[in-house]
């Protein structure tokens, strides 16, 4: 398939895109054995692999492909994570905490919270990744089979415009869980670009609902190695 976009697309996400959206897995894989030949990091990678999910998602909203054309593609990137965590991840150095990672409820998107996972990992935390669409009270629950243990690190996403009321009460209520009363919060996703999300998670009850709102892994990556844990 050929694959044009209003924006420029690097030449590697375009030949990823191409090849998921042939359905040719094994081009895909290719592409992504070039791009760590070409010596990119994690990070790096990821980043090409994000943009070209954010690609799909935006082709399937419009309608040029199908649901079945976006699960294979996240199917194939997800694989490709995994791949590229093991040709790059570095040995510990030093352990940083727990860090808990999900989406909120009414959000299913888990390609961009998985890679992630990977990266805080190769920075030293002990990742979890809960899954899709939790609540307060899933969170809630996951937390009581750690026996006491708390939570470093939560890092919740968030996509669809719709899902800002749940966050919103999740982060109100989650403070209350002696879990996570000194966990740091990370909300990362595509959702968080947003200005009324910025100004609704910015100001709670009792002050900022999230420590921090991630726009990118590079960023939410500095946050999380400032924290001494």
């Amino acid at each position: 398939m050929i694959v044009r976009a209003k924006h420029a697309v690097p030449e590697q996400v375009r030949e990823y895109l191409g090849a998921v959206l042939d359905r040719d897995r094994s081009s895909a894989l290719s592409t992504v054995d070039r791009m760590l030949e070409s010596k990119k990091d994690m990070a790096e990678a990821f980043n090409l692999l994000a943009a070209a999910q954010v690609e799909i998602g935006e082709m399937w909203a419009k309608g040029i492909v199908s649901v079945a054309d976006e699960h294979f593609a996240t199917n194939v990137t997800l694989e490709c994570v995994d791949i590229v965590s093991e040709r790059l991840s570095r040995p510990r150095v030093r352990r940083r905490g727990l860090a808990f990672l999900c989406t909120v409820e009414g959000e299913y998107h888990l390609v961009g919270l998985k890679m992630f996972s990977e990266l805080l990992r190769d920075q030293g935390w002990e990742t979890v990744i809960l899954g899709s669409s939790f609540s307060a009270e899933s969170l809630s629950r996951r937390a009581d089979a750690l026996r006491g243990r708390r939570v470093d690190l939560l890092c919740i996403s968030a996509t669809m415009p719709s899902c800002l009321p749940l966050l919103v009460d999740t982060l109100e209520a989650i403070r209350t869980v002696p879990a996570y009363s000194r966990a740091s919060i990370i909300v990362g996703g595509h959702a968080v670009t947003s200005r009324r999300w910025r100004d609704a998670l910015s100001h709670g009850r009792d002050g900022a609902l999230a420590d921090f709102l991630a726009r990118g892994y590079e960023s939410a990556l500095k946050f999380a190695a400032s924290l001494n844990r």
